[in-house]
């Protein structure tokens, strides 16, 4: 795992060169920099302890992302004070191959679809890092590609393949054995959950309808959700109406997986783990029937896909399942998509329609 091991505990701002600022807000900034002792590179996300009197919630945020530890979540080396400034800075973990909106952007630039094992392998290590969350009792609440980051599996090799990694955990709640449900919303609308969107108390499904927004859109190269405003968007998912993914996938692995995520009653909506399983257990031949249908639809149809460069094993199987062959989860590299981007840790057709049971 990159940046096992390493922390900060008694930094400041003066240990760290500042190489570039990533993203600025009214609530601080985000810069990328290095530490100077160790040469680790790292993000510096700055936050305003005054920042609506929230000086508590942030602390607790750098509390609570300091304690996890998994190969699929951003990693919080500490954090520190810096006095003149009035600013607290979390020291995260820097993701080299930027983020998966930024890699999704440049793929629909490029009219070029995902190979279906990167789509496969992308799921297989959200849902891990997703685990991982729910079961440490964090139920994130802003899962979208902007906040999912990749890194490279090996520095120095380009083709080694890509690591996701869940970061911004800024709105990520921990909730208590007694707290099962919470209500309180946060989130992006295109990604949340209808229990989110009609103010119901929600758990960790609602990442998990989020992850299934996610996954539709690597499929699709497009949010499954859209609306003329904020109502409209809201009622569409309420409603869970989406377009169905293209035909290449057809009754697929992957089209059923999307259609259980998206499933507007919580109640019948699986868990991440569950997610997992189906990547991991024996729904390894649905996985590789989905790659082959979806390659030969592409072979007719004459479709470009971004090719796979390498394979390497995902972390974070449940132990409920007997472990995988080699050939069943991977971290992909791309051939034809090298650009960076922002490094944090920070078709038509009739519509579908998924209702709640009455």
């Amino acid at each position: 795992m990159a940046g096992a091991g390493v922390k900060f505990p008694d930094a400041d701002l003066g240990h760290f060169q500042v190489l570039e600022e990533i993203y600025r807000s009214s609530g601080g900034a985000v810069f990328k920099a290095r530490h100077k002792r160790t040469r680790t590179p790292v993000v510096l996300k700055q936050r305003k302890f005054a920042e609506l009197g929230r000086k508590r919630d942030i602390l607790s945020e750098a509390r609570l992302l300091e304690k996890l530890s998994h190969p699929h979540v951003i990693c919080c080396y500490g954090h520190f004070w810096d006095t003149p400034s009035g600013l607290l800075y979390l020291v995260l973990e820097y993701a080299d191959r930027g983020s998966l909106h930024g890699l999704i952007q440049r793929q629909r630039a490029l009219q070029r679809f995902f190979d279906n094992a990167f789509i496969w392998s992308i799921l297989t290590q959200l849902c891990a890092g997703l685990s991982y969350l729910h079961d440490a009792r964090v139920i994130y609440r802003d899962i979208k590609p902007l906040n999912l980051f990749l890194s490279s599996a090996a520095p120095n090799d380009p083709s080694a393949g890509l690591v996701l990694k869940i970061g911004d955990l800024g709105v990520s709640r921990e909730v208590s054995e007694e707290t099962i449900f919470v209500n309180t919303f946060y989130g992006t609308p295109l990604y949340a959950a209808p229990e989110l969107c009609e103010n119901e108390p929600y758990d960790g499904r609602a990442d998990v309808w989020s992850m299934g927004c996610v996954l539709y859109e690597l499929a699709a190269l497009r949010p499954p959700f859209s609306g003329a405003n904020l109502i409209a968007l809201a009622k569409s998912i309420c409603r869970g109406e989406f377009t169905p993914l293209p035909p290449r996938f057809g009754k697929s692995g992957l089209a059923f997986v999307v259609d259980r995520l998206l499933t507007v009653d919580m109640r019948q909506r699986p868990t991440a783990i569950e997610v997992l399983g189906w990547a991991h257990g024996n729904d390894g031949m649905m996985r590789r029937e989905s790659v082959e249908q979806a390659r030969a639809a592409d072979l007719r149809e004459g479709r470009k896909l971004v090719h796979i460069a390498k394979a390497t094993p995902v972390a974070g199987a449940p132990t409920s399942h007997d472990p995988a062959p080699p050939d069943r989860f991977f971290h992909t590299g791309l051939s034809d998509t090298e650009d960076e981007d922002e490094g944090s840790g920070g078709s038509g057709g009739a519509e579908g329609r998924r209702r709640a049971p009455r």
